[in-house]
């Protein structure tokens, strides 16, 4: 499965969490996501898992 994610955006109330992600990861690829405390990886890994929706931009699953 291919993930795109174009212009996404990703808001919790009046917190910006992510904001113009750009991304693809193609099938059989693997990806580690780092970062500090508070970076968005969660967030990140929520919307690519489509538990919540972008507040902006797209969000692309190809099989």
């Amino acid at each position: 499965m291919t993930i795109r994610l174009q212009g996404a955006g990703l808001r919790h109330g009046q917190v910006q969490a992510l904001k113009a992600v750009d991304l693809r990861i193609d099938k059989g690829e693997r990806v580690a996501i780092i970062g500090p405390s508070g970076a968005g990886k969660s967030s990140l890994l929520h919307l690519m898992a489509t538990a919540v929706q972008p507040s902006a931009g797209q969000l692309t699953l190809l099989d």
